[in-house]
């Protein structure tokens, strides 16, 4: 998914705060938009394993997803939409204090 450079007259996005970016750019675009919950999926993370970081995208009117969180990273990671239930997503955060996860094979 791409990423695309916004801001507003006050605002802008900043660097590893996708959930309030996203937040933000949705009540600011009044429901033309919505925000999109999920995990980017890291293949070969620093931790030396496969990881699925949570991270949070805008879905445009016409239904595509943009990443409009700025980001350091060399290059764009594959992102899964998060298929639990509204509300769910920041709760199983929350309660597991998750930011994210790795998969290792046993």
């Amino acid at each position: 998914m791409p990423f695309v450079a916004v801001s507003l007259e006050d605002w802008k996005p900043q660097e590893q705060d996708c959930h309030a970016n996203v937040n933000h750019w949705v009540l600011a675009n009044d429901c033309r938009c919505s925000a999109v919950r999920g995990w980017t999926y890291i293949a070969h993370s620093l931790r030396g394993c496969p990881s699925f970081v949570a991270h949070s995208v805008v879905e445009t009117e016409d239904g595509n997803l943009i990443d409009i969180t700025p980001t350091q990273a060399r290059r764009r990671f594959p992102f899964i939409r998060d298929k639990g239930r509204r509300g769910e997503y920041f709760e199983r955060l929350e309660k597991h204090g998750l930011i994210y996860l790795d998969y290792h094979e046993s």
